[in-house]
């Protein structure tokens, strides 16, 4: 007997329901005014702590438009609404996270979870998803249907691509412009294009182990690195994406994770090992700081530090529930605190300089909002 599944019925989410009102965050503070995560230099937002419901394993965050989500294990996303409980006070720190989804997007951990940069489809709020099961996912969260098989609301697919042989450990989009990093040594390119996905290349040979880390420097050039220990900068308009910098055996243990500064001229990377690694792109392949100090023996976790203050502090996780800041100039630790739970996963929103910007930080299915101070 052949079993006719009804199609799903998809209707306004929460999320397209959800005001979320323009995030305004006061003047620059110059002064560390000692809250009570013990962060020196990291302010929290009260009220903006909230937890996930389904998984507690948190990989990947980002933020966009007055909403959040986060995603990691168990292929489990979390979207949360973001706005001021004071909308009539424009400095007001009382910041809200309000769950509006909570969802199962693939079959194996997601490794990389994002807002689509440009949202031009009318009605549309478009998010990838790249995950272990090697699929690249593309959904409009302003509609939801109940899937009675997941027992939950799931939002619409727009599209779907398996660009590798293995799973995805790492996936960037810029200006439409998707990349890949994968198990099975190889980088893909996709475009985004009339709500459609294409893989348009495939870079076999771009490193001689597992892909961990891809990220666009620019619209042209990405940043690579992963088990091999090397750091690749390729540049799509040379030849066959050739590789226009390198910086050879760059760690002592696998590279996990890359991420350039505002101004593209620097570039961290973080392993195993007890260094962050800075380069500056312009002064060759020997590392400009090897900053120290986050911590005290090799670690087993992978960590991702992330660049705050339009590039002039880098903030990283590392042992336990610590947050350490670091002075890009001097090489140097700012401050060391703590948070209530251990934050796997960082996420900088640059607010151009008007203020300091926001940092979510998230991990053990906890998630909070942080303010870095000068």
């Amino acid at each position: 007997v052949e079993i006719i599944e009804e199609p799903l019925n998809f209707v306004q989410s929460a999320v397209a329901d959800y005001d979320t009102a323009e995030l305004k965050l006061g003047p620059k503070v110059e002064d560390d005014i000692g809250d009570s995560t013990g962060a020196s230099r990291l302010r929290k937002l009260s009220s903006s702590h909230a937890s996930t419901s389904c998984f507690r394993k948190i990989y990947s965050i980002d933020v966009a438009d007055g909403a959040c989500v986060v995603a990691g294990e168990k292929g489990m996303a979390s979207v949360y609404g973001m706005k001021m409980r004071d909308s009539d006070n424009p400095v007001s720190d009382d910041l809200s996270l309000d769950c509006l989804l909570d969802v199962k997007l693939h079959r194996s951990w997601i490794s990389n979870i994002q807002f689509l940069s440009s949202q031009a489809v009318a009605g549309k709020r478009l998010m990838l998803s790249a995950a272990n099961d090697g699929s690249l996912q593309l959904w409009n969260i302003n509609k939801t249907a109940f899937d009675q098989k997941q027992g939950m609301d799931v939002p619409e697919n727009i599209d779907s691509v398996y660009i590798h042989s293995k799973g995805i450990f790492s996936m960037h989009e810029k200006a439409s412009k998707i990349i890949t990093g994968s198990k099975d040594c190889s980088i893909g390119l996709a475009v985004f294009k009339e709500s459609k996905m294409e893989c348009v290349r495939i870079i076999a040979d771009a490193h001689s182990s597992v892909v961990k880390s891809v990220r666009w420097r620019n619209t042209n050039e990405f940043g690579s690195a992963g088990n091999d220990r090397d750091i690749h900068l390729s540049d799509l308009r040379a030849s066959g994406g050739a590789r226009v910098w390198t910086a050879s055996d760059a760690h002592a243990s696998a590279i996990n994770a890359l991420e350039f500064s505002p101004s593209e001229h620097l570039l961290l990377s973080s392993s195993f090992d007890t260094a962050i690694v800075v380069h500056d792109l312009r002064k060759g392949e020997a590392p400009l700081f090897e900053l120290e100090g986050h911590l005290t023996r090799r670690t087993k976790s992978i960590y991702h530090p992330v660049f705050v203050d339009s590039g002039r502090r880098i903030v990283t996780s590392g042992e336990s529930n610590l947050l350490t800041l670091f002075d890009v100039a001097e090489g140097m630790v700012v401050s060391r605190g703590s948070v209530d739970f251990n934050p796997t996963a960082l996420h900088h929103v640059d607010s151009g300089g008007a203020t300091n910007g926001l940092l979510m930080a998230a991990g053990q299915g906890e998630l909070c909002l942080l303010q870095p101070l000068h």
